[in-house]
């Protein structure tokens, strides 16, 4: 859904830069889960607009270089870019040099680059540090959690053309993933899940044919939800001890203030 979304909004950019300004824009999109580093960001832009692989140290120099107007671009390749970013806080590290540097070459002169970020984290630019959350603009728009009639077409959209949910199940588990959090990807796990136990029990069933057909049932989602809910890491942090709670409290607490994915002993200590 996300994909289709980008697709739209990556369109109507288009077609606005074509009125206004009559050059062929360069659209990339980028999602942040598919880099191995945040650094690798760099090389992936510099191949959007150049065709060009390099290592992500030289993209980064040439790509400073090319939104400073250090290298002077011929008319052919001085085209508007825009820059759709999935998953923009999975691009924050230690110093956020990475959401720094993508983030300040809009504002260069005569840069030509649009910089759209797509984040879950709803108060991102509040974690960023001042130089980069000042570069971010004041125009954020922010998308509700999905219902569960949202979930139920998503889902259904997934499964089209093929009979394998009962109805009430697929209800059952958008209803459970929209009472917590609303995510699409939680309810598309759950429904995964339910089915490999489904597939599971007819396969050790006396009663049904190795090849025999069985919907997946509320049966099986409860027990996809309750798997999922009790995961081994969860029930080992139940059977924390207090002292051991508050730790992991302050770590997230300290964690979520910072935006970044990791901290230090010393910042838990000062809670």
């Amino acid at each position: 859904m996300i994909l289709s979304c980008n697709q739209q909004v990556a369109g109507s950019l288009l077609l606005a830069t074509t009125d206004l300004s009559n050059e062929r824009a360069i659209f990339s999109e980028i999602n942040g889960l598919k880099l191995a580093a945040p650094e690798n960001i760099y090389r992936v832009i510099y191949e959007a607009l150049t065709g060009h692989r390099v290592s992500w140290k030289k993209a980064l120099n040439l790509l400073n270089d090319k939104f400073s107007n250090v290298i002077k671009s011929s008319k052919d390749d001085d085209h508007p870019c825009i820059l759709l970013i999935d998953e923009l806080d999975l691009l924050v590290t230690r110093n956020q040099s990475v959401l720094y540097n993508i983030l300040d070459w809009p504002t260069k002169p005569n840069s030509k680059l649009i910089v759209i970020g797509i984040a879950n984290t709803m108060d991102l630019p509040e974690k960023l540090l001042p130089r980069i959350s000042s570069r971010m603009g004041i125009q954020r728009l922010c998308f509700a959690p999905y219902n569960y009639l949202q979930l139920q077409e998503i889902i259904g959209c997934r499964l089209k053309g093929i009979d394998a949910f009962e109805k009430q199940a697929i209800e059952f588990a958008s209803r459970k993933v929209a009472a917590v959090s609303g995510d699409a990807r939680r309810a598309l796990e759950i429904c995964r899940r339910a089915a490999e136990l489904t597939d599971y029990r007819v396969k050790n069933s006396t009663s049904l044919p190795k090849t025999g057909k069985a919907l997946v049932g509320m049966s099986e989602v409860e027990a996809a939800i309750q798997e999922m809910f009790q995961a081994p890491h969860i029930q080992v942090m139940r059977s924390c001890s207090k002292l051991s709670k508050i730790y992991l409290a302050a770590m997230v607490h300290e964690l979520y203030k910072t935006g970044m994915s990791e901290t230090t002993f010393e910042k838990l200590q000062a809670w």
